[in-house]
């Protein structure tokens, strides 16, 4: 976890001020040190952590930056070892660099610049190109206070977030102008033309299908996870490595995998106050059954909504859910016990199948290929009510047409919200052809919707507390082995995470691999009883920010508000998007003072 700039301005004066204020914003993700370059109207910066090295290499023409790790560089020098291998193949020496990893190449002889990701992007690198001047930066915040038209919403981003949904673009931002280098990726920038020029090195799509029996790809699950796991702790070597514990299938797997190399392991967990919510007892049998040195916090509903104002601060945009609160608590826990490195779950819903919708996918797949026998276990074994089934399955066959028109609908639905022409165009991002319409949902949750988003969110929110963030399931050799097996690895007969649930019960008590009702270790909205908090209502209803941005309609605004707070209708959702949208704007407003 470190921190990377580069700009190009019209000046040398301008270029040094413009590196100088990004330097400024990004501090807290460079008190190990930093290393700059400056070349006529290029300046670049790669900033480090304590106990971190190897994060700037220079040979002759070529300065590289890098943020993260490499798996097969044994030098601990990570920049050399990229420069090393980039002088050697190109571009094609990416696909190659197992890792987390973000990283910038200046060329000074040829004024070209890139600007590269890891394979599922976790490590952030963002930038913006306007009029003669070209911005990068670890945060889209960085970027979009050195853009020339100033900080400003975007203005798609924010309407598709107030109606309740999440990006459509894998790399889309909420502010104006700045994107995000998309995972898998390089962009190489012409300096003097200013033009971009993308290149996709590595897809899931590409990854061929292959038949092996489900016990052999058990077998290779595990030894990967293991291997994986131990890359962690062996490119953490002198740092203090911990986990995260939820109490579910997938962060005990890893817990319990860190265990057996480095026991103790030292595992973090959030607990809540209320029943429905807490994990309390699954955590205790994992931690129970050896190996473990666990750390549990208690969270209530007034912790959850003081911390909002600086969560959303750190993550640079509003919150559509409440899962990084938890997520947070868990990371200011780590860091009060000294924790550098932490392992976590994130991820494994998405690659392995967790969803309850992967259920309906499933059954989908199994009737159309004329399972009718795998179809009715799987359709027995479902634990989803049958309204719901069918919801999913109506909307899977759904073509573009109709998704636009529903999200159209739900906009107008938002009375209060203020309806822009041309918002509705159906973005059409990378897809995959597979036959499976399961692998397809698969493909779609790594590459475009949930896992772009998750991961730079869960990376800043890890960077304000001085910590690397590392998902073993969102390795690239994890994608490759999982979206090579038949679907039904996965998913089958009503049980979801099936390959991953069987690598479990090597190493897990059954009241972990066994249950079905893992309850999330996101606190629900309901529980933080926003009808009962009258300020909160007042700025909500009020929205200033909102309102001068033009996003709402005031007088609908405040009436729906009273209705909420008079019981008429529950939509907390929406007040919750309404107030963390506030807050990030009124962030915004005051020139997005750093975390």
């Amino acid at each position: 976890m470190g921190g990377l700039i580069a700009v190009c301005a019209s000046s040398p004066d301008e270029s040094r001020a413009m590196l100088a204020r990004a330097t400024r914003q990004l501090r807290h993700r460079g008190s190990g040190g930093q290393s700059e370059l400056f070349d006529e109207t290029v300046a670049a910066s790669v900033m480090w952590m304590p106990q971190q090295r190897g994060c700037m290499a220079q040979d002759g023409d070529f300065w590289v930056g890098v943020d993260g790790v490499f798996f097969g560089d044994e030098s601990g020098d990570a920049a050399q070892f990229l420069l090393t291998k980039h002088r050697e193949l190109g571009v094609r020496a990416f696909e190659g660099l197992r890792g987390l990893w973000s990283a910038i190449i200046v060329d000074r002889k040829t004024r070209r610049l890139v600007l590269a990701r890891d394979h599922l992007g976790t490590r952030p690198l963002f930038y913006a190109i306007a009029s003669r001047t070209f911005i990068a930066a670890s945060t889209p915040a960085t970027v979009a206070l050195l853009h020339p038209g100033g900080v400003q919403p975007s203005r798609q981003a924010l309407d598709e977030f107030l109606s309740g949904y999440p990006p459509r673009v894998p790399d889309q931002t909420m502010f104006a102008n700045v994107v995000g280098v998309p995972a898998g990726s390089s962009v190489e920038i012409d300096l003097d033309a200013m033009e971009p020029r993308t290149t996709r090195w590595w897809s899931p799509a590409s990854i061929a299908r292959r038949q092996v029996p489900f016990t052999t790809a058990c077998d290779e699950y595990d030894e990967l996870l293991q291997r994986i796991v131990s890359d962690h702790l062996r490119v953490s070597e002198g740092r203090r490595v911990g986990t995260f514990l939820s109490g579910g299938l997938d962060s005990s797997t890893i817990t319990k995998l860190v265990a057996k190399t480095a026991s103790p392991a030292h595992s973090f967990s959030i607990t809540y106050d209320d029943p429905s919510m807490d994990e309390s007892a699954y955590i205790r049998a994992v931690i129970d059954s050896g190996g473990i040195d666990g750390v549990l916090r208690k969270v209530g509903p007034d912790d959850a909504v003081s911390v909002v104002d600086r969560i959303v601060r750190v993550l640079e945009e509003p919150l559509l859910g409440n899962d990084h609160i938890a997520q947070f608590f868990c990371f200011e826990e780590a860091q009060r016990h000294g924790t550098e490195v932490l392992l976590d779950g994130v991820g494994s819903d998405e690659v392995n199948g967790g969803y309850k919708s992967f259920d309906v996918y499933a059954l989908r797949d199994f009737i159309a290929s004329g399972q009718v026998h795998e179809a009715f276990l799987q359709a027995r074994g479902m634990s989803s009510p049958w309204p719901f089934v069918f919801r999913v399955l109506l909307g899977s066959f759904a073509p573009p047409s109709i998704r636009a028109r529903n999200r159209r609908a739900r906009r107008a639905a938002c009375g209060w919200l203020v309806q822009r022409a041309g918002t509705d165009a159906e973005i059409e991002p990378e897809r995959s052809s597979d036959h499976s319409s399961l692998n397809r949902l698969l493909f779609d949750q790594v590459r475009v919707t949930n896992i772009p988003a998750t991961v730079v969110r869960q990376e800043r929110a890890a960077a304000i507390h001085g910590i690397d963030a590392r998902c073993p399931y969102l390795d690239s050799r994890v994608i490759e082995l999982l979206f090579s097996l038949p679907p039904e690895t996965k998913v089958a007969r009503g049980e979801r995470k099936r390959l991953l649930r069987e690598v479990g019960r090597r190493y897990l008590p059954p009241v972990i691999t066994e249950r079905r009702d893992k309850k999330g270790w996101a606190m629900g909205l309901d529980w933080l009883n926003l009808r009962k908090r009258s300020a909160l209502l007042d700025e909500v209803a009020g929205a200033p920010m909102l309102a001068d941005f033009g996003f709402v309609l005031p007088d609908k605004l405040r009436s729906f508000v009273g209705r909420f707070a008079d019981g008429t209708h529950d939509d907390t959702g929406a007040i919750w998007r309404l107030y963390t949208a506030e807050r990030w704007l009124r962030w915004i407003d005051s020139g997005c003072p750093p975390p």
